[in-house]
């Protein structure tokens, strides 16, 4: 990855300086491509990174991170750690809502990235504040999971949906029903599967969770009324006053609280239960930079993100087996074809032009070189004949990509 990463810098540094580059990024003394040496040099605009963001283990593999949630230092940005032992307990990190030290610039090259860093840390206004924990996995895919979980057993076991003669798969089964029920009269849909014991792993040696998607995860949460703070996300802008950063951040620190509170209750019980996990912390930064920079962390998820690798997952699966040598060739042609590339009609055009394509190709005379005759010897007309093939296969071609230049305007 670091030859891209550096070739990534360098193309970022362009932009943040917004000129066109002169030379080779390799080499000064390439050339450039003649199509841009015609362009003019300063760009309309220029363009700074803002954050990088992501997914919790995409950034301990991208910058390398020694600090994740399974080291004793769990955070790149302050010093906070997995468990109260050092510091007399003044940094653990279910201390929510805690003034606990933030990390330097450099004691974040120092501590948290390797001897030989990543490179883009040579971009332009880089600071370790600006690696972002994503809003959607540390939240519909982390502690939704867990209060979802929490909040169904909790029901099953004061008997709300049946009575307790009934096992707990039955039981959740009978929530599941008055759950589809909820969802019919609001309108709304979700593709989670069937509450069972093993979909919310239940057993003796791990904590309960949801295995839910991250969309089905707070559709059931807003079942259970407890998405005030997803719904405070959901309904601020961009950028947040005063008055709603506050507010946001204290029913957030309320919210941590309690599942703290929740946590110590089970654990004096000895019962595996509302598990304190590092992504507990990653909330609180969440809602720290929401009071800090008045900035909502729901544009900190990655939802977009991951529905572009589920549409390229399949591609790339598809295109490794049907031509291996060629993958990169046969992904792009699978995508241009099957994605919608900024047009949501573009399958239809596909269809209505393949039909012009059947007329005009049945219609249209094509020429009429190498003539056979049938006075010829078998080896003159078999060459002839494979002659006329090849020139119909490539007026065929010239046919389809003319109906592409002319409907879709793609440069040939």
């Amino acid at each position: 990855m670091r030859p891209i990463l550096h070739r990534t810098c360098w193309s970022l540094k362009a932009a943040f300086a917004g000129r066109r580059p002169k030379s080779h990024p390799e080499d000064p003394c390439l050339q450039i491509p003649r199509q841009h040496t015609k362009l003019k040099q300063c760009l309309s605009r220029k363009f700074a990174v803002a954050e990088f963001k992501g997914d919790w283990e995409w950034h301990q593999r991208l910058w390398q991170m020694r600090t994740h949630w399974k080291s004793k230092q769990i955070c790149h940005a302050c010093r906070a750690t997995l468990n109260s032992k050092g510091n007399d307990g003044q940094c653990c990190f279910v201390l929510f809502g805690s003034d606990i030290p933030r990390r330097s610039f450099e004691e974040c090259l120092l501590v948290s990235m390797p001897d030989a860093p990543c490179p883009l840390v040579l971009v332009d206004g880089f600071h370790p504040g600006i690696i972002r924990f994503c809003a959607m996995h540390v939240l519909a895919l982390g502690i939704y999971q867990t209060l979802c979980a929490e909040a169904l057993l909790w029901l099953c076991e004061s008997q709300v949906f049946s009575p307790m003669t009934d096992g707990m798969d039955a039981r959740l089964r009978s929530a599941y029903i008055h759950f589809k029920g909820w969802l019919r009269i609001n309108k709304l849909s979700c593709s989670g599967r069937q509450f069972s014991c093993r979909l919310l792993h239940l057993v003796e040696t791990d904590f309960p969770y949801l295995g839910y998607k991250a969309f089905n995860c707070r559709i059931v949460l807003a079942w259970f009324l407890m998405s005030e703070v997803q719904n405070d996300l959901e309904t601020s802008g961009r950028y947040l006053t005063a008055s709603e950063s506050e507010n946001l951040y204290s029913r957030g620190q309320l919210a941590l609280r309690f599942y703290r509170e929740a946590a110590e209750i089970f654990s004096a019980r000895a019962q595996l239960r509302f598990q304190l996990r590092p992504k507990l912390h990653a909330m609180d930064e969440l809602l720290r930079g929401c009071l800090c920079e008045k900035y909502n962390p729901r544009y900190f998820q990655n939802y977009s993100e991951e529905d572009v690798l589920g549409l390229l997952k399949p591609l790339a699966q598809k295109s490794v087996v049907s031509s291996a040598r060629s993958f990169e060739v046969s992904m792009m042609k699978r995508y241009f074809l099957r994605c919608d590339l900024g047009r949501k009609k573009i399958n239809i055009h596909i269809c209505i032009y393949a039909c012009i394509y059947i007329v005009l190709i049945n219609s249209i005379p094509w020429p009429g070189f190498l003539p056979i005759d049938p006075k010829m010897s078998n080896e003159a007309f078999g060459g002839r004949v494979a002659a006329r093939s090849l020139l119909f296969t490539f007026w065929n071609h010239l046919v389809v990509l003319s109906l592409l230049y002319l409907g879709f305007g793609y440069r040939l």
